[in-house]
């Protein structure tokens, strides 16, 4: 791909720098009619040669790789020594967040110190040029910062901390949106071209690179049917689905910013502020600015974007100036309404066949406590204290049916299954014992009940033994003691 595209770019940018003059003197002599018109600059020739130049090397390394990470690197050092900067990056730009990154880079200092200089999440307002330029496709070019030093003291600040006394760059969109940006370039700083060709290669790596990680994460369940559907799974680990692959919470690599994900999906009919959000979630935290408050919760956001962003071409958050919200154009199912619809049919089945069924299909979609990594956080305890008592009831109704049907193996796989999700369950320890005592296997009834006794608080052993001796009709010490 990146080979026959820039087969014919190429062609097309060696016409494009061609320094005029007339064709037929160019054909006798071409380095001398280029030196000695009056028309053309001693620069505008080294330009003109060292593009050619710097095409036919650029093409000779496409073919040495297919990595879109080796591509990018090796166009972005051409950057750097065709303009003779000392960095070359691509900058991933937010303008709906406000909020822009370094994401590949190539760094002529060995010692490179980018992560270090830059902020994770750097603003975009202090830097309205830039805006201006990306929405208007034009380069942007400032040959001596020190000359804003002045009227944009705050874009300033951002230049002297990363290290920079000049910068020309081109924006690239429409996916990803951004900058390809040399830093201190100190030939041609104010010619663009060959940095827009190159900014086209690094694009197509980055997109290259996307699709592959999205090919790992292809995974789509049913319930979608277009790339506007969209499946949460909130019992347990957080989990999203769209027609593209599958995102978990280890992918976004932020716990804070699963945590801003599931709110606004649980509560996915408003609009929420962010200073509502970081105060709901982080009461404890110390009150501070409302700009620092929203910009954190911007730069959560921004996070979860680029990596939602690889498993669809439609943003899931949406910025309002009310606040953020969940894209109304999406359609989202998530499995803890899937829960309540299983759970509201089983109330009303009359049959013990079908409301077996149910209960089953009910407990292979309740995975663990919902959005398992706030387990005991006041805004998510209440509704997930709900459905744990659900669960824990279904469990138990089921486990009472497979005992009277006499289908202890059954019993022992469910209750096992029960335990790992809610230790807690005494129910389901007596179904457990019940069912290894009734089937023979006693030793394995002992072994559980010391278990039990190891896991369970001094009351809930207690409420177990009762059982126990309700069922045997004895001290079930007597019976269970090793």
């Amino acid at each position: 791909m990146f080979k026959r595209f820039f087969k014919s770019r190429g062609n097309n940018a060696t016409a494009n720098v061609d320094p005029g003059g007339d064709s037929q003197d160019r054909k006798e002599n071409p380095t001398t009619k280029l030196l000695t018109s009056a028309k053309i600059s001693a620069e505008k020739v080294e330009f003109a040669l060292e593009f050619v130049d710097m095409l036919a090397m650029l093409e000779t390394n496409l073919h040495a790789s297919d990595d879109p990470k080796e591509i990018s690197h090796s166009a972005m050092k051409m950057a750097c020594d065709f303009y003779q900067a000392d960095w070359c990056g691509f900058l991933i730009a937010d303008l709906d967040l406000g909020l822009w990154t370094p994401y590949w880079w190539y760094n002529t200092n060995p010692q490179d110190r980018t992560e270090l200089l830059t902020d994770e999440y750097e603003s975009a307002t202090k830097l309205p040029r830039w805006i201006a330029a990306m929405q208007d496709n034009t380069k942007v070019m400032l040959r001596d910062v020190n000359a804003i030093k002045d009227e944009a003291p705050e874009e300033y600040e951002v230049y002297a901390r990363l290290k920079i006394q000049s910068v020309l760059a081109v924006p690239v969109k429409p996916r990803p949106v951004g900058f390809l940006a040399v830093r201190n370039p100190k030939r041609f700083g104010d010619d663009e071209r060959m940095l827009r060709m190159l900014a086209y290669v690094v694009l197509n790596a980055i997109n290259q690179h996307s699709y592959f990680e999205s090919a790992k994460m292809t995974l789509t369940p049913e319930g979608i049917q277009s790339d506007k559907d969209i499946v949460f799974n909130l019992f347990g680990e957080l989990e999203i689905y769209t027609s593209k692959g599958v995102l978990r919470e280890p992918d976004c690599n932020a716990p804070k910013c699963c945590r801003v994900i599931a709110y606004l999906i649980l509560n996915r009919r408003s609009t929420h502020p962010p200073l509502e959000i970081a105060a709901t979630l982080w009461p404890e935290d110390q009150i501070s600015s409302p700009e620092t408050v929203s910009g954190n919760i911007r730069g959560l956001i921004y996070r979860f974007r680029q990596a939602f962003s690889l498993i669809s071409d439609y943003p899931l958050i949406e910025s309002t100036p009310s606040g953020y919200r969940i894209n109304p154009e999406l359609r989202i199912t998530t499995d803890y309404q899937h829960f309540d619809r299983l759970w509201d049919a089983v109330q009303t089945a009359t049959g013990i066949l079908q409301k077996t069924d149910l209960i089953k299909q009910a407990l292979s979609v309740y995975k663990g406590n919902l959005f398992e990594d706030a387990a005991g956080e006041h805004w998510i305890m209440p509704m997930a204290n709900s459905y744990n008592l659900r669960y824990i009831g279904l469990v138990n109704q089921l486990l009472s049916m497979l005992a009277e049907a006499g289908d202890y193996d059954s019993v022992q796989r469910y209750a096992n299954e029960s335990l790992e999700i809610a230790p807690g369950n005494v129910r389901a320890y007596y179904w457990l014992v019940h069912a290894m005592y009734r089937s023979g296997a006693v030793e394995m009834a002992k072994s559980e009940v010391a278990r039990a006794k190891s896991i369970l608080t001094a009351e809930e052993y207690k409420t177990l033994v009762e059982y126990l001796q309700e069922d045997f009709g004895t001290n079930p010490a007597s019976t269970f003691s090793s």
